[in-house]
Parts: structure tokens; C-alpha cells; sequence
């Protein structure tokens, strides 16, 4: 049993290599993706706002001024 189990470490040692050196590329591309998909978020967000802003100022269907 310890036998097959030392047999079996190099291949995970290789694979955590492997992996610990894509690490760095796949960290990269992760930001870059979070980060997009945070701008994305908050964009959505000021976007409603601004929409909410907008039935506010200007309840009408039409989008005209209210006459003040």
C-alpha cells in the first residue's frame, strides 16, 4: 500500500508543478475577468440609478420635461 502510494506522488509532484506554473498566468486572467465583470456590475448599476433618475425627472412615457 505505502508502495503504490509512492508510486503515486511523482505524478501529483509534476501535476503541482505544471500547475504552480500556470498559476501566475491563470491569476492574470482571473483579475482581468473579476475585474471586468466588477465594471460590468457597477455599470449596471449606475445604470439603473440613472434610469430611476430619469423616470423621476421625467415620469411621462414620452421623456419630456415636466413643466415646473
Amino acid at each position: 500500500m505505502s508502495a503504490q502510494t509512492h508510486a503515486c506522488q511523482p505524478p501529483l509532484l509534476c501535476e503541482l508543478k505544471r500547475h504552480n506554473a500556470n498559476y501566475k498566468v491563470d491569476a492574470q486572467y482571473h483579475n482581468r475577468i473579476s475585474g471586468f465583470l466588477y465594471a460590468r456590475r457597477r455599470w449596471v448599476q449606475i445604470s439603473e440609478i440613472h434610469q430611476e433618475i430619469t423616470l423621476l425627472i421625467f415620469p411621462q412615457t414620452s421623456g419630456k420635461p415636466l413643466n415646473l
